[in-house]
């Protein structure tokens, strides 16, 4: 009787630990929460192809075309949130409260902005010959494309 009872005693304790084991990715993952919720712009058109980042994590999402967001995977915290957008203000959200197992709801306008500060170069690596174009845009117009070549001699570089 006294070996059945060992034996009992062990497959309990086995199945015991297996259980604990199988239960806690479930609870791990009941800590995190989520961040959800719209961007539009000053004007509340809805802004797709918004980045909404957790600042200090590599938790990100990037808007639909109905301007929505979700982040999922956010430990219990404060946080903040970036908001950016070509042809938009960037803004940032501080401040932001997640709770465990709750979806926090942040909708954010974006400003637009100004033509004259819309501007900006883009280097694009074209090919193995070392060509390059700066591809120049201009308050959401394409304007330029530049092509240029860089020489590689003894560690050096020189625009061509």
């Amino acid at each position: 009787m006294p070996r059945t009872r060992r034996l009992f005693s062990t497959l309990f304790s086995i199945l015991s630990i297996g259980l604990l084991a199988a239960a806690l990715p479930s609870s791990a993952a009941a800590q995190a929460g989520r961040i959800a919720g719209t961007v539009t712009d000053s004007s509340r058109a809805t802004l797709g192809g918004t980045q909404v980042s957790v600042v200090g994590t590599r938790l990100n999402s990037v808007s639909d075309p109905s301007g929505r967001y979700s982040i999922t995977g956010v430990a219990a915290g404060t946080y903040d949130l970036r908001v950016q957008r070509i042809g938009q203000r960037a803004q940032t959200v501080n401040g932001v409260v997640v709770k465990a197992g709750e979806e926090t709801r942040i909708n954010v306008a974006l400003a637009t902005v100004p033509p004259g500060l819309a501007a900006f170069a883009l280097l694009i690596w074209a090919d193995i010959a070392s060509h390059f174009y700066i591809v120049t845009v201009f308050g959401g117009f394409l304007v330029a494309v530049v092509p240029f070549r860089i020489a590689m001699a003894a560690g050096y570089a020189a625009l061509i």
